[in-house]
């Protein structure tokens, strides 16, 4: 029997699966994501930072089916594609605009989902 733990890791490949048959040329992006376990009051769903390490709550991904996480999956992808992180960095400005800026980088990127 596995731990829920482990079935959320199993959940998140399958995702990564259906997300590259569904852009391929993030492949390599979506695979080298190092998963990074986190608790939902910290990480309520998921995250990556510069490093493309994809921060994720067990409860979230539980909670979710192989499908819509490939999705969740790709718009993670698109933080790092997009070096999100980086520019902010770049900008100069307090960690308390960090929120702002990444509701608007989320816009962007589902717009980019939404249109494809």
């Amino acid at each position: 029997m596995t731990s829920l733990n482990e079935e959320a890791r199993l959940r998140i490949m399958a995702a990564r699966i259906i997300a590259q048959n569904r852009w391929p040329y993030l492949s390599t992006l979506l695979f080298s994501l190092r998963l990074v376990e986190m608790d939902k009051s910290i990480i309520p769903t998921m995250a990556v930072d510069k490093g493309w390490r994809l921060y994720y709550s067990p409860e979230f991904v539980l909670a979710e089916n192989a499908e819509a996480l490939a999705t969740v999956l790709l718009h993670e992808c698109m933080h790092c594609v997009m070096a999100h992180n980086e520019r902010f960095i770049a900008l100069d400005q307090s960690d308390v605009d960090h929120n702002v800026w990444n509701v608007c980088g989320d816009c962007a990127i589902n717009d980019i989902l939404d249109e494809s």
